[in-house]
């Protein structure tokens, strides 16, 4: 007779089927909770590197705005003619024995032990010390050797020096141009174009000329952060475009007679800043001087460089300039001695 299916056995194999089942579903689930997870914190990731990425970019460009309107907050320090002129020479090097004497000393003040003397050593060793002797006798002499090659090659550019300040502190206008030749103050602005034109026009008076890169220096768009914290970009207004110009140009001016000011004994710099301009009988543009400012040491000093308007403090100076707010630079000619009735009374007093 056959057995009656045992109801048990075959509860136990299915139920260990849907227990498989359940825990294979439970893992399916644990896979897509952490899978979203990672999603998640991916794109949270992403986001904050966005956000830092876009406030970094605006910092960078609120940075360059300031960099274009504060050229003239920097420059070189101050060259002091009369001091260099009225430096004493430098000392002369004095023969010293210290490395002889230290030998010397060591072998006065040697003493042989017992078993150097058994052994025979003695001797020996007070040769080696002589020997010693010797040698730091010539190592004193050639750091004497040495010590006054060093006072002569110093000597020479004490003259030198002594030379050139005093040609400058004379009003030599050669002088002058060596000092602005071998210096270079001008190579180091960024934003200032390679070349600058110099000329001494009297002892006191000097004229530069350089060239601007504004139009291609000035952000063609503007960046700043939305409330969201996202990157947000468009075209820079026109108006605030050449205002942002202006103040670049005259800054750079500003900057030119600071150089010229704290490396030569000059009380007048004539500054003018060419840049390109468009020529409206040919549709091309062409460079053109734009800002020509007569830059008295005097009023200079008084500025407050750091707090000051660059634009606005052209108005302390004899100046040409033909800029409106929504055109921007027209071409002007330069400023001359002519403009100034002091400067031209003075007239040229080239040293040379």
């Amino acid at each position: 007779m056959a057995r009656p299916p045992n109801p048990g056995k075959a509860e136990g194999w299915r139920g260990t089927l849907r227990s498989l089942q359940a825990a294979a579903r439970a893992a399916e689930r644990d896979a897509r909770r952490r899978h979203r997870e990672r999603e998640r914190r991916r794109r949270t990731l992403e986001q904050a590197n966005e956000l830092e990425h876009a406030a970094h970019e605006v910092e960078l460009y609120r940075d360059r705005l300031v960099q274009l309107t504060s050229v003239h907050k920097e420059g070189a320090s101050s060259i002091d003619w009369q001091q260099i002129a009225q430096a004493a020479p430098p000392s002369a090097p004095l023969m010293t024995r210290a490395n002889e004497n230290a030998a010397v000393r060591m072998l006065e003040t040697y003493r042989a032990t017992i078993w150097t003397q058994l052994l025979g050593r003695a001797e020996h060793i007070r040769a080696q010390l002589r020997e010693k002797v010797t040698a730091a006798g010539r190592r004193d002499d050639a750091l004497y050797r040495q010590a006054c090659a060093n006072h002569e090659r110093q000597r020479a550019e004490w003259l030198e020096e002594k030379d050139l300040a005093t040609r400058v502190l004379g009003g030599d206008a050669l002088a002058y141009m060596q000092v602005l030749k071998e210096l270079k103050p001008f190579s180091g602005i960024a934003d200032l174009g390679s070349r600058i034109r110099l000329n001494v026009l009297s002892s006191k008076v000097l004229s530069a000329e350089t060239e601007a890169r504004g139009e291609v220096a000035i952000p063609q768009e503007t960046k700043s952060l939305l409330n969201s914290g996202k990157l947000t970009t468009g075209p820079t207004p026109k108006a605030e475009f050449y205002r942002l110009y202006q103040d670049h140009i005259c800054s750079c001016a500003l900057r030119v007679a600071r150089e010229l000011f704290a490396l030569l004994p000059i009380e007048t710099a004539i500054v003018s800043v060419a840049d390109e301009v468009l020529n409206p009988a040919t549709g091309q543009p062409e460079r053109r001087v734009i800002l020509s400012v007569i830059v008295s040491r005097a009023t200079f000093d008084r500025l407050d460089l750091d707090r000051i308007d660059p634009s606005e403090s052209m108005k302390n100076f004899v100046h040409r300039m033909d800029f409106d707010p929504t055109r921007g630079f027209a071409p002007v000619e330069r400023v001359t001695l002519d403009d100034s009735p002091d400067l031209a009374a003075e007239g040229p007093t080239l040293s040379r």
